[in-house]
């Protein structure tokens, strides 16, 4: 993997943001990870301190940092592009730090009874106000949107955007009361961007729902 990196014409160019990525991605999973025995406040300090200079509040960067993933994807895209520069670079990685955010509040959203049972405190379950939680991934989802725009090759990074929120839009647990709230405010924020996007993930769910049914039928016929 590093050697195919390497090869890639940009890839001088993105090396540095792609570190630092990895770098915040780690660091947000492992202290996440450790709150259960050393509490929510490690996870918070590092948080506050590494968000200064950016426009989330602690919650939402280590949210978004949780998924740097996103952004290693986009970086390493771009990488295959010889024109990239430094600035684009950065601008990538900065853009997708709101698309993590709004992914890993979404995440912890939709499978808010599911952690809920196994004890799990997700990133979503940071708020103790559902409201404030609403607010943070609409507030996620508008932010990720305009720098997605501005980004070169701005409609494919929309339509990565898109289809995220679809796919957790989608899920069974956004039709719990716990989630319908904050969803209706991002379906809302990302009107009309979500609305293809949301019809094709419901129609894939829904044709894998039926094949374990068909599968059944056609075993039962060969019977």
């Amino acid at each position: 993997m590093r050697g195919a990196l390497a090869r890639l014409p940009a890839s001088e160019t993105i090396a540095p943001f792609a570190r630092e990525c990895a770098v915040r991605g780690a660091q947000a999973q492992i202290r996440m990870h450790a709150t259960p025995v050393l509490g929510a406040a490690q996870l918070g300090e590092w948080a506050r301190d590494e968000a200064h200079d950016t426009t989330l509040q602690w919650r939402e960067f280590a949210a978004g940092a949780a998924c740097s993933v996103l952004a290693l994807h986009a970086l390493i895209a771009a990488a295959a592009d010889p024109s990239t520069t430094s600035a684009q670079a950065q601008a990538i990685d900065a853009s997708y730090l709101f698309t993590g955010t709004m992914v890993t509040l979404l995440d912890g959203i939709v499978d808010h009874e599911r952690d809920t049972v196994a004890g799990e405190l997700s990133y979503a379950g940071l708020y103790e106000d559902p409201a404030l939680l609403a607010q943070a991934l609409a507030c996620a989802a508008r932010e990720a949107s305009r720098h997605s725009r501005e980004l070169p090759n701005g409609a494919h990074h929309l339509m990565t955007l898109a289809a995220a929120a679809a796919y957790w839009c989608s899920a069974p647990g956004a039709r719990d009361p716990h989630a319908r709230p904050a969803l209706a405010e991002l379906r809302r924020e990302l009107q009309p961007l979500l609305f293809v996007p949301l019809l094709a993930m419901r129609a894939w769910r829904a044709s894998r729902a039926v094949r374990p049914r068909r599968r059944a039928l056609a075993t039962e016929a060969q019977l």
